[in-house]
């Protein structure tokens, strides 16, 4: 178990490693951004440094995650095993599996504007829960995705189900 305590060295040479990769996206947010070839490089050598560090895919997507929110998604097992579960879980992968995600994420901003009016879907579901500062589209998703596959594939029968 790879410790994520911020004075952890291992942690801190992860971050540290993977800087240099994510400085050019540091803009960049998932319903705003093409994830062109380039692109996909980038972000597959940032995954695979993390993951060099002895982090497994899904803390390496959670590291990421906390170094860019509007661009990174979670990818944990029963995310991997809903998408990709044939597909070794690495950069590559990880990267197939954000373009994915910026799909939804644009299907999510062009259904909001054009059958609702709204221009920034994130900002408008933000602002309906008071949440302030408001949550990128890439925190939504990842939240579908925890109420869709995560949690479904951990919930247990309940007594009264039996």
């Amino acid at each position: 178990m790879v410790n994520l305590e911020a004075d952890d060295p291992q942690f801190t040479a992860a971050i540290r490693d993977a800087t240099p990769y994510l400085a050019s996206l540091v803009a960049s947010a998932l319903e705003f951004d093409d994830l062109r070839c380039a692109t996909l490089d980038i972000i597959e050598s940032a995954f695979n440094s993390v993951a060099a560090h002895g982090f497994n895919p899904d803390t390496v997507s959670r590291v990421l995650v906390a170094l860019n929110p509007q661009l990174f998604v979670v990818w944990d097992m029963a995310i991997r095993e809903a998408y990709f579960p044939d597909d070794e879980p690495n950069g590559a992968t990880y990267g197939q599996f954000l373009s994915v995600m910026r799909m939804a994420a644009l299907s999510i901003a062009s259904d909001a504007r054009t059958t609702h009016g709204i221009d920034d879907a994130a900002g408008h579901i933000s602002e309906a829960l008071d949440l302030n500062p408001a949550i990128p589209l890439a925190r939504f998703i990842d939240e579908y995705n925890w109420l869709t596959l995560t949690r479904a594939a951990t919930a247990q029968p309940s007594p009264a189900s039996v």
